[in-house]
């Protein structure tokens, strides 16, 4: 009989031993941070010919959480720069042949203030939905060139939950939303140059 408590004593370490080493005492999950680095990927600059010079200026973040994104079954979704990841999609703008950034207000055409005004996702059973939204503010040497809201939403099928997924889908609702600048900033430049 002291035997067989022996070997169930032993058994019993051994199960215990094995439970602590495949994670059930694992640490929190690592949360997905949103930052510049983790922008759209940069574009291809096409040959141009006379773009409209754009220089993306002050961006605020008046988001009332700036650090907080949402949640998904991975855990927490925290951007510690969006301001820096709303940069990056507006870089995507260097993609289209009709504009070209420019590094100081001196050289531009159209000035751009940006204001960050919401960035989430969130997963609501095997969906999950991101959203971005800012408002830009054009300007033309000293006037004012009027300032417009834009909303990027990227809804998907929530296949594994995973933080590229996640990711992916932040970045699609930016680059829409960037893409509805286009329109206002070729009616920008066409007031700037008198078209």
């Amino acid at each position: 009989m002291k035997t067989r408590n022996r070997l169930l004593a032993a058994s019993l370490a051994v199960a215990i031993a094995a439970a602590g080493s495949t994670g059930a005492m694992a640490a929190p999950p690592v949360p997905l941070d949103i930052t510049a680095a983790s922008g759209p990927a940069a574009p291809a600059i096409p040959a141009k010919t006379n773009p409209c010079r754009i220089h993306i200026a002050a961006l605020n973040d008046l988001r009332s959480d700036k650090t907080t994104m949402g949640y998904m079954s991975f855990g927490m979704v925290t951007s510690s720069d969006g301001p820096g990841w709303i940069r990056s999609g507006l870089k995507g703008l260097d993609g289209d042949a009709r504009f070209a950034l420019v590094d100081s207000p001196e050289k531009a055409e159209v000035v751009m203030n940006v204001e960050l005004l919401k960035s989430y996702v969130l997963a609501v059973n095997m969906t999950k939905a991101a959203t971005v939204v800012f408002r830009v503010r054009y300007n033309g040497g000293e006037r004012s060139l009027g300032d417009n809201l834009y909303r990027g939403t990227k809804d998907a099928v929530n296949w594994a939950g995973t933080k590229s997924e996640t990711l992916g889908a932040m970045n699609l609702a930016l680059v829409e939303a960037v893409n509805q600048t286009k329109a206002d900033l070729v009616k920008a430049c066409a007031a700037v140059r008198g078209g």
